[in-house]
């Protein structure tokens, strides 16, 4: 087995400004933890949601049984694992990105771990201190770029060759090195992106095309695009909207594209006058969903009203004749009751508690019926 490197020297961060593991199994901590870790009482900074602390490059892994000598490929992912101290109250969406991998090959396997190195990361480094406010913060928009912090890490892509990083709030993408994990910056779609991306784009393996949206706080608040193997892009339409939404995700067909206008969202007076997003679920709203053909004009969405309900994650969409169904994981209380005892973060933990199930939506594009009821009512979700 070869030797364990620790990369994270490159970046001069010192090891008492980061957030490290700081918990074992018996609630005591790390005896190389930072002190100030020791105060916050956040359970996203202990235990198994616990960052680590270092970039490390492991080579020829011990491996328990055997691994088969045909398994090639690599096992991805990626999560919040914040670098600096966070100047106010910590959400895990707030963690700086990083890409952890698990590469197969010969029966052997290797293990790297990078930090995506976004704009506010770089930043942040320089300066050796946390910038950025978080999502449960008031925003700052005397900062570059977005108000909030943009981490890049909530999913990530292979496309045209590389792993494209995203944001939950629809950030900056940001391409990566699928073979050393390195940053190479942006991802701009050769000069074509002028937008941010949704958390979710989705690939179409059968027609080598990256699907994706964005959306913002000005009309017409939503925009659809396609890009091909090439990081061409090659349809980009406007959606408009009746104000400005939160939608996660987007599915698609061969002949269609499903895009959400669910009624949770903030209040755009009071983001102006606070500068905060104060999220609400408007249960008196309908939840819309928008069928548009897959190449068409954003005029041509036919939109379909159904019961209120906020969805982080669609698992499949399809087409039956003149029907396209969409699965997904639907909420009914997206705002769960906080419990007064979890002091300060009792919102946060309410709403990361997030209760939903398996649910069907049928939408008959000819006659404009809706169908929809519950697959399973089992606690279901994706994320």
């Amino acid at each position: 087995m070869s030797e364990v490197r620790n990369d994270s020297a490159e970046y001069n961060l010192e090891n008492t400004s980061r957030l490290i593991r700081t918990q074992a199994d018996d609630g005591s901590y790390a005896p190389d933890a930072p002190e100030w870790t020791r105060g916050i009482d956040n359970p996203y900074l202990h235990g198994v949601y616990a960052p680590t602390t270092e970039e490390v490059t492991a080579e020829d892994l011990e491996v328990i049984g055997e691994l088969p000598d045909d398994l090639f490929g690599v096992y991805m992912r990626n999560g919040p694992n914040p670098v600096f101290e966070p100047g106010e109250k910590y959400h895990p969406f707030d963690g700086d990105g990083m890409i952890y991998a698990i590469y197969f090959k010969d029966g052997k396997a290797s293990y790297r771990n990078r930090w995506v190195q976004t704009d506010a990361f770089l930043a942040e480094k320089k300066a050796g201190k946390s910038i950025w406010p978080g999502i449960m913060g008031e925003h700052d928009y005397t900062l570059d770029g977005f108000p909030v912090k943009d981490t890049s890490n909530t999913d990530l892509l292979y496309f045209n060759d590389d792993i494209v990083t995203l944001w939950y709030n629809a950030g900056i993408p940001y391409s990566l090195d699928r073979h050393t994990l390195k940053t190479k910056g942006r991802e701009t779609f050769n000069g074509q992106l002028k937008r941010a991306l949704s958390a979710h784009a989705k690939i179409d393996l059968e027609k080598d095309e990256l699907i994706y949206f964005d959306y913002w706080d000005e009309p017409p608040y939503m925009l659809y695009g396609i890009a091909d193997k090439s990081g061409n892009v090659i349809h980009q339409e406007n959606i408009e909207l009746p104000g400005a939404r939160l939608p996660h995700d987007i599915g698609f067909t061969p002949n269609y594209v499903l895009l959400h206008d669910l009624p949770f969202f903030h209040d755009m007076d009071i983001l102006e006058r606070t500068k905060k997003r104060i999220v609400t679920f408007h249960r008196d709203m309908p939840t819309r969903f928008g069928v548009q053909p897959r190449y068409g004009k954003g005029s041509e969405v036919k939109w379909f009203e159904c019961e209120p309900c906020y969805i982080l994650h669609i698992v499949n969409c399809w087409e039956e004749g003149d029907w396209v169904v969409q699965v997904g994981c639907r909420s009914t209380n997206p705002m769960p009751k906080a419990n007064p005892e979890e002091g300060e973060l009792s919102h946060m933990l309410a709403y990361m508690r997030l209760e939903a199930n398996m649910y069907v939506w049928k939408f008959n594009m000819k006659t404009g019926e809706v169908v929809e009821g519950d697959l399973h009512t089992m606690n279901t979700e994706c994320g």
